[in-house]
């Protein structure tokens, strides 16, 4: 089967390299305002025919290019094509834990960096870790609950002493990718490690339950600021002192860039656990999204999740576990009352503190609410085609509006601490 699976990998892989894709496609700023469709947040790729197999991984080698990623740290195309496709290879088809499930994280976490003010706080090693970690983020998931894995005893409970097994297992899995295409071989041993502990602290922040200590993190954070310039003119305006008031988001924003400074003047560096903490949000909020789209795409996606724990409640059944029937819905409103009760006491809190601390997404907290009121409606019995909301078409317009703030030229290689060491090492 391994050798069935190798290959697919390589026939799929040597079609794309010779329809001609090249690490060139769409780079930049440029790229992205020519490239429209890659910053609505509506995008629904479930709606994608599903022989699009090709031009879903040509999609996602976009996004990895237009951030700059690709071009940064000269990653051979050879050795992202090859480690997409064998990660579309390693997502089963499942009903909604599927490669398509995954190109959505990717995509809105994708937004995130490049249309909010945290692109101006991570250097490229983050970006790339941040859109691997999301392509990844479910890589070889079964299609259960990791409850259901540690009732059953499965190998992956069983590898992982119970701890995250689904999390360690597609964390270990993409590690394996990564290391047979050599994709962070362009990244030095430092660089190497700290992506890979970044990664691996994002991935296991997809655990739900991780979810209360992610709400804590971001509940002790302030807003990101503008720029380092923005915040000291402020400060001077109503007679602050710059020095006395340092907030945990300038500590490393006050030096220009120069030769012996190479850090963009754009760039507010964050400190490490905060950078950590508040990337790991935004990669569970991204793997929350389905509340954050349209009504029509959000339904479509709440009833694959649905067919999906169906198929986990029937495996119960077969092996004699405890069923986890509140995962089933008898009737359509029986289904909005859960997706309602899920979206309130979860998602919903989750998306409002980090509009709070990254006011661009707003428009995706304002989506939230509105589906929130619509799921009520199918509650009292209506019905879910005839009815809608004027909120999100104008939250869309609203994101749309936006302007694009990643800057590739503003954005560094690596955090201070990797040119401070380096200073250090030469010195």
């Amino acid at each position: 089967e391994k050798a069935v699976n190798d290959a697919r990998v390589a026939l799929q892989t040597t079609a794309l390299q010779r329809a001609g894709i090249r690490s060139e496609l769409s780079e930049g700023v440029l790229a992205l305002r020519a490239q429209p469709e890659l910053l609505e947040w509506g995008l629904d790729l479930r709606l994608r025919p599903v022989d699009e197999t090709e031009l879903l991984v040509v999609y996602a080698l976009q996004l990895f290019n237009v951030t700059g990623v690709s071009s940064a740290f000269n990653l051979p195309t050879d050795a992202l094509l090859g480690t997409i496709v064998e990660l579309r290879a390693a997502y089963l088809p499942n009903p909604f834990h599927n490669w398509r499930h995954a190109l959505m994280v990717l995509h809105k976490a994708f937004l995130v960096i490049g249309k909010t003010l945290l692109a101006r706080h991570l250097s490229f090693v983050d970006v790339f870790s941040l859109l691997l970690a999301a392509i990844a983020h479910d890589v070889g998931h079964l299609g259960r609950s990791n409850a259901f894995e540690i009732s059953s005893e499965s190998p992956v409970a069983l590898l992982y002493n119970n701890k995250s097994p689904l999390e360690n297992h597609h964390a270990a899995t993409f590690f394996q990718i990564l290391a047979r295409h050599n994709l962070l071989g362009a990244l030095s041993r430092p660089q190497r490690g700290y992506a890979r502990q970044l990664i691996i602290d994002m991935i296991s922040a997809t655990d739900m339950a991780t979810h209360e200590a992610t709400m804590a993190n971001l509940a002790r954070m302030e807003p990101l600021q503008r720029s380092c310039t923005h915040e000291a003119g402020s400060r001077a305006a109503h007679g602050t002192s710059v020095q006395s008031t340092k907030s945990i988001y300038e500590m490393s924003c006050e030096p220009a860039r120069s030769s012996e400074n190479p850090l963009p003047a754009a760039y507010i560096e964050l400190p490490l656990p905060h950078r950590t903490e508040l990337l790991q949000a935004v990669l569970h909020a991204c793997d929350l999204h389905v509340p954050t789209l349209p009504w029509s795409s959000t339904r479509g996606w709440v009833t694959a999740l649905g067919a999906e724990n169906e198929l986990q409640v029937d495996l119960e059944r077969e092996y004699g576990l405890p069923e986890s029937t509140f995962l089933l819905a008898p009737d359509l409103p029986s289904r909005a009352r859960n997706e309602l009760g899920f979206i309130t006491c979860m998602v919903e809190p989750l998306w409002q503190i980090l509009a709070r601390i990254l006011p661009e997404l707003t428009p995706c907290h304002t989506i939230v609410r509105a589906n929130c009121d619509l799921w009520k409606l199918v509650v009292a019995g209506e019905t879910p085609e005839d009815i809608d909301s004027p909120e999100q078409t104008n939250a869309l317009a609203e994101w749309r509006d936006l302007p694009i703030a990643l800057d590739p030229a503003a954005t560094p290689l690596v955090p201070s601490a990797f040119i401070c060491a380096r200073k250090q090492h030469c010195a």
